[in-house]
């Protein structure tokens, strides 16, 4: 008897990309990375560490306060970071709320969180580029930015508990923040 797709014990928390915005990368990465793109939906991860499941009622406690309500970031260009893999990423900027939102959901008022807290908020697009796909990737990146230039407000409003199951994160739980107060910048 099976008890289900085996987990890899690795749970993040994440905050999920949106309306138009999250529709117009989430096709682009189905276009030049679709491993990644079945793999976990387009997003900016809060938490590398998130807790076991047997913290769900303190971890939801905790996600209320960080997240009193939705808030309201810009997207910005597409980019490839200096890191070994040359991952290719969107920009975030005026992320100001989203990070006083991280500090509150670091802060352990319910429940204590682990891990980096402090990086750069991006949206991966393609995670492990091809060397040789590198210049139609660029290329398509400035398709990619002028798409998301005609709506770039992402209103980040759900916040995802992930777990890996054989290569796919599956959530945990999904909190929903339009059901609470108006986004802030």
């Amino acid at each position: 008897m099976s008890s289900g797709p085996a987990s890899s014990g690795r749970r993040v928390l994440i905050a999920i990309v949106t309306g138009l915005p999250g529709e117009v990368i989430q096709q682009w990465r189905h276009d030049h990375d679709p491993r990644q793109a079945r793999r976990i939906p387009p997003h900016a991860t809060l938490c590398y560490e998130a807790p076991p499941i047997g913290n769900a009622g303190a971890l939801d406690r905790q996600i209320r306060h960080a997240f009193p309500g939705p808030v309201t970031v810009t997207l910005g260009g597409v980019y490839e970071f200096a890191n070994h893999d040359g991952t290719f990423f969107t920009e975030m900027t005026d992320t100001s709320a989203l990070s006083a939102a991280r500090t509150r959901l670091f802060d352990g008022a319910f429940c204590p969180l682990a891990g980096r807290q402090d990086f750069t908020w991006h949206v991966t697009c393609v995670r492990y580029p091809e060397d040789a796909k590198r210049e139609s990737l660029r290329a398509a990146a400035r398709d990619l930015t002028a798409a998301i230039a005609e709506a770039p407000t992402w209103i980040v409003d759900t916040i995802a508990w992930m777990e890996l199951h054989d290569g796919i994160y599956e959530p945990l739980r999904i909190w929903s923040l339009r059901e609470q107060s108006q986004p802030t910048r």
